[in-house]
């Protein structure tokens, strides 16, 4: 089993808030870009951080009208993960400084799917199931922790059926971010949780098709318990949606 440092899980969970802030509407990608482009411009020797403005270029994917570079000085997620100093310069913290290029391909896969649902008009919604198909789209992707915390939101607030529902779903995306991180023990015992779980909403539920789902899941605890070396990330189930 893969050990997580502190630092990762601190990195983990920064940067997952920052994308589920994002979805939410309550902040946009600013974030996100800022430190993408960071990325792409420091390396091993950025002794002094690089500026805030130098990071804001005239053309970028940013909503110019609310946009401004020194309200992100501000913003507490980004003092998370960076030091700054004068005249808004940032450097990564020196815990973190090895994660850099982690960091950077984790917020562009974000970034990427926020382009998706932007040019689609998608984001959370009112409705129980266009959140659960954001869920869904998070979980496909394998965002697998980010898709637990989101649809753990969601779960905070619903009641009765649609409550045990989504624990079902978070289940599953407990068990398959143990997976990555070669948990086997973890794996079983969480997606079992989750079977038991969504049986009871077959055969389908908010939009999802549970049967098929149920197959998948079915299918991977055979191989688990058959030989845990044939199944890979690559073969985690998508979940299916019905409409």
């Amino acid at each position: 089993m893969k050990k997580r440092s502190k630092p990762e899980v601190e990195i983990r969970n920064i940067l997952s808030e920052m994308l589920l802030r994002s979805l939410r509407g309550s902040a946009n990608s600013d974030i996100l870009n800022v430190i993408s482009k960071y990325g792409g411009k420091a390396s091993d020797r950025t002794i002094n951080g690089i500026y805030l403005k130098d990071l804001v270029e005239k053309k970028t994917s940013f909503d110019r009208a609310e946009f401004n570079w020194k309200h992100l000085s501000k913003d507490v997620l980004l003092k998370r993960l960076f030091v700054f100093g004068t005249g808004n310069s940032i450097k990564l913290k020196s815990r973190y400084a090895k994660y850099q290029r982690f960091i950077c391909l984790k917020t562009n896969r974000y970034l990427k799917l926020i382009s998706r649902l932007k040019t689609r008009g998608e984001g959370i919604q009112d409705k129980l199931e266009d959140k659960v198909k954001l869920g869904v789209m998070l979980f496909n992707k394998g965002f697998f922790f980010e898709c637990h915390e989101y649809l753990e939101e969601i779960w905070l607030k619903e009641k009765g059926r649609e409550k045990s529902f989504l624990k079902g779903l978070i289940h599953a995306c407990v068990a398959f971010y143990h997976f990555e991180y070669e948990n086997i023990k973890g794996t079983v015992k969480y997606l079992k949780r989750s079977y038991t779980r969504l049986k009871e909403f077959l055969p389908s539920f908010v939009g999802i098709d549970v049967s098929r789902l149920l197959s998948e899941i079915d299918k991977t605890l055979k191989v688990l318990e058959e030989s845990e070396s044939k199944y890979s990330i690559d073969k985690v189930p998508a979940i299916k949606l019905i409409w």
